[in-house]
């Protein structure tokens, strides 16, 4: 997202400001899963769950961002 947004050839697509606050979301996001890390039981099947769960929510948050040029009114999954 952030290289999409940096005017490398004057040609940058993404709107930084776009690029900044989605890459913001991303970060929240991930606090939240850390403190969800916490909370899960320290099982090989739960922590997969969760990660793999993570990866497909942030993962088709930012290719929307990127395929719509716009940031979502909400963040990742709706927070």
């Amino acid at each position: 997202m952030l290289f999409a947004s940096r005017d490398m050839d004057r040609d940058g697509w993404l709107d930084a400001n776009v690029a900044h606050s989605a890459f913001k979301d991303v970060q929240i996001e991930v606090m939240h899963f850390d403190y969800a890390y916490e909370a899960v039981p320290k099982s090989r099947d739960a922590c997969h769950e969760l990660a793999f769960q993570f990866g497909i929510e942030v993962g088709t948050y930012i290719e929307g961002v990127m395929a719509t040029g716009k940031r979502p009114a909400r963040g990742v999954q709706g927070r």
